[in-house]
């Protein structure tokens, strides 16, 4: 819990020393990294206070512990041979939380599947939208330079271009076709519609339990990382070019 970085090692300051317990921790990663090392500190001390600890959906650079989350780099390359079978062959990447660690994961992904297949990094147009801002022109001079398709890496980015896409009059996949990284947010559009990495987000939590009552009870030593497959749900947003 906590709405920020602060907040969240406060909490940890809360955890009693008594008991038994272990801990299942999703990182709140500020910008900066020197709270991620103060974060990465307090998780230490509550190790060495007798709590196991698991890592989950994230994971904190300056601290080498206990983690389970999607395999971001498999399946954001397996997103980009999904639009590259469907004829895309210049794609715009949209992102923000960069320094994020598993927002890195799938831009490396990304990248590591064009520089596999052959393909030149200079048909990819990066958009970072912590500084660039996504707004009509943009969208109008994207399309126009002859880009086919989006992957967004975070739902809420690709629902707010499907909306102003739509106020703009263009229509997808008519115009330019869309896939994101995940799909909850995406309630109040079109039922079902944008192609979609899916996370295993059940899987994901099952094990983490798991592997937490193991290593409470001492069955599981040392720290140990865990990537799932997530599933690339094809839907009616890209469209065949």
């Amino acid at each position: 819990p906590g709405k920020d970085t602060f907040e969240q090692i406060e909490v940890m300051h809360m955890i009693p020393d008594h008991g038994k317990s272990g801990i299942i921790c999703v990182p709140l990663l500020p910008h900066d990294r020197t709270t991620t090392r103060l974060l990465a500190a307090n998780i230490r001390k509550l190790e060495r206070r007798g709590h196991p600890i698991i890592q989950l959906d994230n994971f904190i650079p300056e601290y080498s512990g206990s983690c389970i989350m999607t395999d971001h780099k498999k399946s954001a390359a397996g997103m980009m041979e999904v639009l590259h079978n469907y004829g895309h062959r210049k794609t715009a990447l949209l992102y923000r939380n960069a320094n994020k660690p598993s927002v890195k994961l799938r831009i490396n992904g990304v990248k590591e599947w064009y520089n596999e297949n052959g393909i030149p990094l200079t048909n990819l147009i990066k958009i970072n939208a912590d500084t660039v801002r996504i707004d009509s022109d943009a969208i109008t001079a994207l399309i126009e330079s002859g880009v086919t398709a989006v992957f967004g890496l975070e739902c809420e980015l690709v629902r707010d271009l499907y909306i102003r896409l739509e106020r703009m009059g263009y229509e997808v996949p008519r115009d330019l076709s869309m896939c994101s990284f995940d799909d909850h947010c995406f309630s109040g559009l079109r039922s079902n519609f944008i192609t979609s990495i899916v996370q295993r987000c059940d899987a994901i939590g099952y094990y983490a339990v798991q592997l937490l009552l193991d290593m409470i009870e001492g069955k599981t030593q040392g720290a140990l990382e865990m990537r799932l497959e997530a599933d690339i749900k094809i839907r009616k947003s890209v469209a065949k070019i």
